[in-house]
């Protein structure tokens, strides 16, 4: 399969049970298109929900922090750890990385209305800024109470 993904190949595969072909993956890229819902409603601050490991919840509270805004052409995810990331409109509520052929990540609303962001292994959830002030001045506090401790 090399560098194809395999939702492309299952598509692939899809198809020719339908028609009397060999496996021929598809190598063109999605266009990019308008958005199919308004991308600058999901701007804002995001947590990863739900956490990957419980006995790190507390650090990826703190550290996988993410500002998400709408340029007009991109929605730019910015990690407080790691490089900006900018996301291309293919249509609906897809979005792919700059570079990459298939959509990467999809916009949704949870269960309780809250603007949700995910690639499929990483869900990132909208939050209040006033939720995310409060875990930086309590990991700052720590940093603190351990510099007067040592």
């Amino acid at each position: 399969m090399g560098r194809r993904s395999l939702r492309t190949c299952i598509t692939c595969w899809e198809r020719s049970r339908t028609t009397p072909s060999i496996w021929k993956c598809s190598t063109k890229a999605v266009p990019v298109a308008t958005p199919g819902v308004d991308p600058g409603a999901w701007a804002g601050w995001y947590v990863i929900s739900p956490t990957r490991f419980r006995q790190f919840a507390y650090l990826d509270a703190v550290a996988g922090i993410t500002r998400v805004a709408w340029d007009g052409h991109h929605l730019v995810l910015r990690p407080i750890q790691g490089a900006t990331r900018e996301l291309e409109p293919v249509g609906g509520t897809q979005f792919r990385l700059e570079g990459r052929r298939a959509p990467t990540h999809v916009l949704f609303h949870s269960a309780t209305g809250v603007p949700v962001i995910s690639d499929g292994q990483r869900t990132l959830e909208r939050v209040s800024r006033w939720r995310v002030v409060p875990l930086w001045l309590s990991a700052l506090a720590g940093v603190v109470a351990f510099l007067l401790c040592w």
